[in-house]
């Protein structure tokens, strides 16, 4: 198992364990983007991490992709470290931030 999957491992467990916290900005933007709480969850359960963040201004988190089962991609910045977990922020990944929900345009 690499580090990644057992990061994802322990927030899954942590999230399972004491629940999780959503930021007012994660909520804004799961609100206007519609994604419910059942997406959030699912991403966690489901997703796999594509970013770590070990130096965030809010403290070590991560960045989870899932694909969901009503076929929409999903980005979460989630804390790795807190409990409970907190959710940054949520947003569906497009363009022109990125090219494939897995891979960032690249700068000009």
């Amino acid at each position: 198992m690499s580090d990644l999957e057992e990061k994802l491992q322990v927030i899954r467990e942590a999230v399972s364990q004491y629940g999780l916290l959503l930021t007012a900005h994660a909520d804004e933007e799961a609100r206007e983007e519609d994604f419910s709480l059942h997406d959030i969850h699912e991403a966690i359960n489901a997703g796999e991490i594509i970013e770590d963040y070990p130096d965030h201004k809010r403290g070590p988190c991560c960045l989870i992709y899932a694909n969901l089962s009503n076929g929409r991609n999903l980005h979460l910045v989630i804390t790795t470290e807190k409990i409970p977990t907190r959710v940054i922020t949520v947003y569906e990944p497009k363009q022109p931030y990125w090219l494939t929900p897995k891979q960032r345009m690249r700068a000009r």
